[in-house]
């Protein structure tokens, strides 16, 4: 998994997450 290799992508998948009115 790309997640368990590059935790750097979670970090960016949870900042896009987190700044998506979507969740909100």
């Amino acid at each position: 998994d790309l997640v368990e290799n590059n935790p750097l992508i979670t970090v960016e998948v949870l900042r896009k997450m987190m700044n998506s009115p979507e969740i909100s």
